[in-house]
């Protein structure tokens, strides 16, 4: 087919062209329109004689037409969006799409590291009606999924049917903390420390509770003066009022004898205090009394006769009949969990200037505990 054209004025303001390859319409100046074809149409948009569009007087774009740089970029006029070849779209900074500048939108803010702020909305994840800021909607276990690519650490929160899950896929330790600071830890293999850096109780996987810090107790363990073996030279047994006591003489070193274990739940290293309660009855008698105790902790396989261990406390006399508490300086150290502890009690004439009987009471050790429960 033969080209034809249409010019129109002395300058190339309208051409047309029918070429075997292509029709055009081509112009540098603007396309007016006369009586539309229907009469809703501005410019009506054909191929092959088939109508494929059209644009209406109500949709001509006055300002922002979508236009193509020179380099092969889109945009829209006036304004800086852009659109490349890739399809991808370039918003200016602090611009937004939605409903409008106080609805629901999504902001971009050149920051650094940029910004995506979802603003006055809240955003749905499987529904269309989110009743939270965030709102996973799924039936097959929803799972919020945080990770940080580091270490591959991987935070979980799901819903699993009839179960919710909070914590860790991957081997990492899990803290819970107020103000910053840890209050709840859980470590990759499921020692749970609840309470401060110092003071905090542990949970292990096996069922054990230990103490630590201030949360540790003591736990006492009392042997009445009736319940003491007399040793060679043994003090008198009597009873002072209600009470079953032993006098110990000013004459010799009277002794007794008596055993403990160590409980399983001591804590490893630390030290048995030794506290003798025991009275007097000399009148208008300000002197001293010595007390010793020889012991001798034995594990399984140990030599039951073996070297042993004297710790002793001097106290001065008190009021005639009045209870006494002497804390014997150092206390029992070196046992560790079910050693037997084999014990020498004797008061120290030689030492100590109270003339007349000191009278023991009782005996009670204090045990500092940190733990509750045992292996089975």
């Amino acid at each position: 087919m033969a080209i034809q054209t249409i010019r129109v004025g002395s300058v190339a303001g309208l051409t047309y062209e029918d070429g075997d390859f292509a029709s055009a319409i081509e112009t540098d100046q603007t396309i007016r329109c006369g009586a539309p074809v229907a009469g809703n149409e501005a410019l009506r948009l054909d191929d092959v004689g088939t109508s494929v569009g059209n644009v209406t007087a109500a949709a001509v774009i006055a300002d922002h037409a979508i236009v193509r740089g020179a380099g092969g970029a889109l945009g829209i006029q006036d304004s800086g969006i852009t659109i490349d070849d890739s399809d991808n779209i370039t918003l200016p900074d602090n611009s937004w799409i939605g409903l409008g500048a106080a609805a629901g939108r999504i902001e971009f803010d050149d920051q650094a590291p940029d910004e995506i702020n979802f603003m006055s909305c809240r955003v749905g994840i499987g529904t269309q009606t989110p009743t939270y800021l965030l709102h996973l909607y799924a039936a097959a276990i929803p799972t919020l999924m945080i990770e940080d690519t580091t270490n591959s650490l991987q935070l979980m929160l799901q819903g699993d049917d009839t179960r919710a899950k909070f914590g860790l896929v991957s081997a990492h330790a899990l803290d819970i903390v107020t103000t910053n600071t840890n209050r709840i830890k859980i470590s990759s293999v499921g020692v749970v420390d609840i309470g401060g850096a110092t003071h905090y109780t542990s949970f292990t996987a096996a069922g054990i509770i230990s103490l630590h810090g201030n949360a540790r107790v003591y736990r006492h363990i009392r042997v009445g003066a009736g319940s003491w073996k007399l040793g060679a030279s043994g003090p008198t047994a009597a009873m002072l009022s209600v009470f079953p006591a032993l006098y110990f003489d000013d004459a010799s070193d009277d002794e007794v004898h008596y055993e403990i274990i160590a409980p399983f739940r001591m804590e490893a290293g630390s030290t048995i205090n030794v506290i003798i309660d025991w009275c007097h009855q000399t009148a208008l008698d300000t002197g001293t009394v010595t007390w010793k105790l020889e012991f001798n902790c034995v594990a399984l396989g140990e030599n039951v006769a073996g070297a042993t261990t004297t710790i002793a406390a001097t106290s001065a006399a008190s009021v005639v009949d009045e209870l006494q508490r002497t804390t014997l300086v150092t206390g029992i150290t070196g046992a560790v969990a079910h050693d037997i502890i084999g014990m020498r009690l004797y008061r120290d004439v030689g030492t100590g200037t109270l003339t007349g009987d000191a009278i023991l009471i009782d005996v009670h050790f204090e045990i500092l505990m940190n733990k509750l429960g045992e292996p089975i």
